[in-house]
């Protein structure tokens, strides 16, 4: 198999108890009670390594490792494996194709949010690599679904900033920051 086209999507159904989250039912309002609760995500690994670290806390998710209950092939093994590329947008795809179904959906790139703005800092070499700029069309977009559900239950749109962590200092404001707004 091509390195190139090594990478996998895979959802994890996660325990409902992890609705008891505050963050995780916030980023859930149109969650409907009885549909599954899941965890997205993509790796280079086969998905039940990927898996078995999460439980082993190993490059976990903090709610994969607690309230991770088994894979859910039957969602996401036609589309492995892929591209890089390919991954970052189905990843994206599959949790906005769920959360829209009703069910409470984690991804990992909620994890570094700011009140309705996801922030990603990296090093001044890394923001322009391909790499990155592949992950940040990805979360553009899961930014932009967010805005959309975000004004439907009357609350602020998302901004999705990537930056160099040597921009950030303590003198500016959080506005200061906008222009680095990447938009889809």
């Amino acid at each position: 198999m091509s390195r190139r086209i090594h990478y996998h999507v895979y959802v994890i159904e996660l325990s409902n108890d992890v609705l008891f989250e505050g963050k995780f039912k916030k980023c859930n309002p149109g969650y409907i009670s009885g549909k599954p609760c899941v965890y997205v995500g993509m790796t280079g690994l086969n998905p039940d390594v990927r898996f078995d670290k999460h439980k082993a806390d190993i490059q976990s998710n903090r709610y994969v490792k607690q309230y991770g209950l088994r894979l859910l092939p039957d969602i996401y093994e036609g589309f492995n494996p892929m591209s890089y590329a390919e991954a970052c947008d189905k990843e994206v795809e599959i949790g906005i194709d769920l959360r829209s179904a009703g069910f409470g959906v984690w991804q990992a790139y909620a994890v570094s949010q700011l009140p309705r703005r996801l922030g990603l800092t990296r090093a001044r070499t890394d923001v322009n690599t391909q790499e990155m700029q592949t992950k940040a069309n990805s979360v553009a977009r899961w930014c932009k679904h967010a805005s959309d559900q975000a004004v439907e239950v009357g609350t602020k749109p998302w901004k999705y900033l990537l930056l160099s962590h040597v921009e950030i200092t303590e003198s500016k404001r959080l506005s200061d920051y906008l222009r680095f707004e990447v938009r889809r």
